[in-house]
């Protein structure tokens, strides 16, 4: 399905763009759960800021929620502010840009509006501009990190407004996806320091903020830009067995007698054996399922494994070794179950003495009622393709994170060939901690097609 067909836009005219002369002091949220701030459906809890319509009440809004998903149009310029206040958080974002790329941006510890150039809050600016996913920008606030004359330019430019050094350039060159792809953001706030991750890539690591509260705002500067998800929650998720992005950890050994597929997927092809090796790592231990393997960076709160590859490529490796696709799930008029091959995964990992152990893929989940572990088995469903009608570039449908589910997507490359609800209220499937070992640790997957069980004379 493309995602940008011109389904209706919600242009939400009831907010109010008028912003007051500072944002309504409140007490500071630390969140003690994770919440989504964007219900899918309209812009509550949120307040645009836009210079424009204090001049012309008439003209377009710079933010509206299209198609379930929150867009930043990009003209005219402006903010999307939180109506609350937070401090001590993990602030989880997924997005894209539509079309060409350019600039937008998370603003975090915002406070005084318009402060800058009488448009920009007062805040840290996390960058979400291509090619500089990450950088700080410093908005009448200050923040440091390692290395700074490397990063930020000699001492005597270093400033918080007007034309004064105030960006701070991310550790990474290679974190971003390609455009139109989705891209997750995380941005820890704690204290006076602030961390961000983009794709799973720790990009920027600061302390000494000049700010420890305030709200959250998102940017309308110049391009458009889609969020399918803006979550906040409490640091040290993995209390409630979450991964933070991955960690530096040890390695398996490429597997003896496959070939390696190229650079950055972690992915290898036996031909002789007909199996496919992806590499992961433990991404959640407890916790209710959409799915057992997500790509890493996109799904890792609901998926007990992130891997290292694009579902594309797993796709084109189970193919060479034999498997044939079905058809994912379809809902209307009625159900039909997905369809495909039936592949067998095996999990194997690193304990922590180094040594390899092994598992079914099956025994990491169980049934949220029985606690029994989960008795089906995976079909190749194939996922999809869609068109940018735009660009015609055509996108596999996975690659937003629906690699191998446990609910029913019309967008995974491998799914169960039962009826399983995406709905809150009816997950059927959970982690199991009595199996998953500890988060981050490394994991292999071992995926193979099952030969149909023999008749018996």
């Amino acid at each position: 399905m493309n995602l940008r067909s011109l389904a209706a836009v919600v242009m939400l005219a009831g907010l109010s763009s008028v912003v007051p002369v500072a944002f309504a002091a409140e007490k500071a949220i630390s969140p003690d759960k994770s919440r989504s701030l964007f219900n899918g459906r309209d812009l509550t809890g949120w307040s645009i800021d836009c210079p424009e319509l204090d001049k012309n009440p008439a003209a377009r809004k710079p933010f509206a929620v299209r198609d379930g998903l929150l867009v930043s149009l990009g003209t005219p310029g402006g903010h999307l502010v939180t109506d609350k206040t937070y401090r001590d958080y993990r602030l989880v974002v997924e997005y894209r840009f539509t079309g060409k790329g350019g600039n937008c941006g998370v603003l975090v510890h915002a406070s005084k509006p318009r402060a800058l150039y009488d448009m920009f809050p007062q805040s840290i600016e996390v960058q979400m501009q291509t090619g500089e996913a990450g950088d700080f920008w410093c908005i009448c606030e200050d923040i440091v990190v390692p290395n700074m004359v490397e990063r930020r330019g000699p001492r005597e430019t270093w400033g918080v407004d007007g034309d004064k050094s105030r960006r701070i350039r991310n550790l990474t060159d290679d974190s971003e996806k390609p455009l139109g792809e989705w891209n997750q953001m995380v941005v820890e706030c704690l204290d006076d320091a602030i961390r961000v991750w983009v794709n799973g890539d720790l990009v920027n690591d600061g302390a000494e903020c000049t700010a420890t509260q305030g709200r959250i705002a998102l940017q309308a500067e110049g391009t458009e830009v889609e969020f399918r998800k803006i979550e906040i929650g409490p640091l040290g998720d993995e209390a409630d067995g979450v991964a933070p992005p991955e960690r530096n950890v040890p390695k398996f050994a490429p597997p003896v007698g496959a070939k390696k597929l190229p650079q950055p997927d972690e992915v290898w092809v036996d031909s002789k054996q007909k199996l496919v090796y992806v590499d992961g790592y433990v991404s959640l231990r407890e916790g209710y399922l959409e799915m057992f393997a997500c790509l890493k960076g996109t799904k890792e709160h609901e998926a007990v494994v992130a891997v290292k590859t694009s579902a594309a490529t797993v796709h084109a490796a189970l193919v060479s070794i034999g498997a044939k696709q079905g058809k994912p799930v379809v809902w209307q008029p009625k159900f039909q179950p997905p369809t495909g091959d039936t592949i067998e995964i095996r999990i194997q990992w690193l304990d922590q003495q180094g040594q390899v152990q092994e598992a079914r893929a099956q025994d990491w989940i169980r049934d949220t009622k029985t606690k029994q572990p989960l008795s089906y088995d995976w079909v190749f469903a194939g996922s999809s393709f869609y068109t940018d009608l735009e660009t015609g570039k055509k996108y596999y449908t996975a690659e937003g994170g629906d690699f191998i589910c446990v609910s029913n997507f019309s967008t995974a490359t491998l799914d169960l060939p039962i009826e399983s609800s995406q709905s809150t209220e009816g997950l059927l499937f959970e982690a199991n901690p009595d199996s998953v070992p500890e988060l981050g640790t490394p994991v292999r997957l071992i995926l193979s097609v099952k030969k149909p069980a023999q008749k018996k004379p």
